[in-house]
């Protein structure tokens, strides 16, 4: 307020002045720009130059009585801020939803379309997906103080939550990458554990589609729901944010259709026999995401392993009725074989 007297010393300021003082800081306080020595204006006038508040020069003049802050576009812009950012994250989850089913619809439908130029063995199939993701754990530690080349590795093999900084192409990259080794080994375990047998049942391609499709949603998961909470409720947990890469939630897909047609299969963990069948650790697995989910733990990205898990279920339907469909083709043909010789 000293500073502000101090421009106008040659002027008597009655009470009604210094309320359009005041008046005139509180707009300039939030973005309008003005210039002290320009403030005599408001010191002589109740007037205030709309124009000048944009720092052009003075054309049309607004009584303070008439002043709407709807006229000026920077003050507008934080009026309707909320409504402005609500509308970009559906514009935004629109485009996720839209990358993600255009993606497992290609997927789905494309690959059979494909599979002369897909590898027919099925060790060729498993260990060049455990080879990508080896080279990206490679690239991750060939130059860890390079902050130019980590820089680009985030940018693409890690997945963001926020959509200010998302990549489309992050849902797809991030599910080959691991920057531990423990995270690699036990995810490339599980992978060689349940594709071998896998693959004889469903065929490369099948399994290929299965992978990808799994990877897509649980990305997708991962992404999706924590921005559809902050829209729709405006507050969650600053840990639903958090980045994440990794290829459990593939696997969680493939799990589901192994425990599916297998459902009595005997497992172990790292060695030790499990006392329950495939189906039941995999509903197991399901319920222990969704309580992680609801209870907010950090650590694990537990919306990627139900957004697998999904897959996995959908898949292992699928798979189940073209088997059963087989099993009863084949039936049928023998019994009209022995049919001919009654």
């Amino acid at each position: 307020m000293y500073m502000m007297l101090h421009n106008f010393n040659t002027f008597r300021i009655s009470s009604q002045r210094i309320t359009s003082l005041f008046q005139f800081n509180a707009y300039r306080s939030v973005g309008l720009k003005a210039s002290l020595s320009k403030t005599s204006l408001i010191s002589k006038s109740n007037f205030i130059n709309k124009r000048y508040l944009h720092g052009l020069k003075p054309t049309k003049q607004v009584k303070y009585s008439n002043f709407d802050p709807r006229d000026i576009p920077s003050l507008n812009r934080f009026s309707s801020y909320t409504k402005h950012s609500k509308e970009s994250n559906f514009r935004n989850i629109l485009k996720v939803l839209s990358f993600g089913c255009l993606f497992m619809t290609a997927t789905f439908f494309g690959l059979p379309l494909l599979k002369d130029y897909i590898p027919k063995d099925p060790n060729v199939m498993i260990y060049s997906i455990v080879g990508l993701n080896l080279i990206v754990f490679g690239l991750w530690h060939i130059k860890p103080n390079n902050y130019a080349f980590q820089r680009k590795l985030t940018e693409n093999f890690l997945l963001q939550k926020n959509f200010n900084i998302l990549k489309l192409r992050q849902m797809i990259l991030s599910g080959f990458s691991h920057r531990e080794f423990w995270h690699l080994g036990c995810n490339m375990l599980c992978l060689i554990s349940f594709s071998t047998p896998l693959i004889a049942t469903i065929g490369n391609v099948g399994f290929l589609s299965l992978y990808l499709n799994a990877l897509m949603m649980s990305s997708m998961f991962s992404v999706l729901y924590p921005n559809i909470l902050k829209t729709l409720f405006k507050r969650i947990s600053s840990t639903s944010f958090n980045p994440s890469l990794g290829a459990s939630g593939a696997l969680f897909g493939v799990f589901g259709v192994f425990s599916y047609l297998y459902p009595n299969a005997h497992l172990s963990l790292f060695f030790i026999p499990l006392p329950l069948g495939a189906w039941q650790i995999f509903i197991g697995s399901v319920g222990f995401n969704f309580m992680g989910v609801v209870m907010r733990v950090g650590g694990l990205d537990f919306l990627a392993h139900l957004g697998g898990s999904v897959v996995g279920i959908f898949y292992g339907l699928y798979f189940k009725h073209i088997i059963d469909k087989k099993r009863q083709a084949r039936a049928s043909r023998s019994t009209s074989l022995f049919d001919i010789f009654k």
